[in-house]
Order: C-alpha cells, then sequence, then structure tokens
C-alpha cells in the first residue's frame, strides 16, 4: 500500500438495495456496515500522531535511496589545510585581493611600511 492510499480514505458509497432480494439486501448492508467500521477506525488513526511518524519512518526505510560515494574534490588541499586554486597566476590573484595602496595617492607621495611591517608611514 503506497503512502496516497493511506493518507487519502474516501467514506464507503452507500449500497443501492432497491428492487434487490432481502438476503442480497442484507448481505450488502453488512459489507457497507464493514467497510463504514473501516473507514471510520482509519479516520481514527490518521488523527494519531504516533501512527504517522511510524508510517513515515517505515516508508523512509523502504525507500531506495540513490547511493552516493564518498566526494572527490577536484582542487586539493593544501598543508593548512585551505584549499588552493589550481591554475590562477599573479595577475588574477591581485586582482581578486589587490593590496591596500595600489595606485599612487593624489598627493604624490608615495607611502611605504614600517621597518616592523606593522603600518604605513608617509616619507
Amino acid at each position: 500500500m503506497t503512502l496516497h492510499h493511506i493518507f487519502r480514505i474516501k467514506p464507503p458509497s452507500k449500497p443501492f438495495i432497491k428492487g434487490k432480494s432481502k438476503e442480497r439486501a442484507g448481505r450488502e448492508l453488512a459489507r457497507y456496515k464493514q467497510a463504514l467500521l473501516d473507514y471510520e477506525e482509519d479516520l481514527a488513526l490518521l488523527n494519531d500522531p504516533t501512527h504517522i511518524r511510524k508510517i513515515l519512518a517505515n516508508a523512509l526505510k523502504k525507500y531506495n535511496w540513490p547511493s552516493h560515494g564518498p566526494v572527490r574534490h577536484a582542487i586539493p588541499l593544501d598543508p593548512e589545510g585551505s584549499s588552493t586554486r589550481p591554475g590562477i597566476n599573479l595577475a588574477q590573484a591581485i586582482a581578486q585581493d589587490p593590496p591596500l595602496f595600489s595606485t599612487v595617492p593624489a598627493s604624490g607621495i608615495v607611502p611605504r611600511q614600517d621597518e616592523d611591517g606593522a603600518g604605513w608611514q608617509v616619507a
């Protein structure tokens, strides 16, 4: 039984017994009463959250999941753990991360780095 059939239940249709013999009408009424009892039981189960959880858990277990192996990355890792970018040249690297003061300021004074490399000074 699929999930569609479990969650989509319909009440049984009333039997058409007009013009039928008493025995046959009795059998059809008995079938209808039993179908009505089954319908009410199914409705009660749909209001039970533990039952629904069990149905969904079983459906997930039976599902054929696609198999995926370990992912191989095209970009290998460097020893520090960050990814390297193969095929990148210096111009691309500079364009992505331009250095500070890459152009000469309007004053014409080019700043240079301190001796300790921590800051910039104007000569």
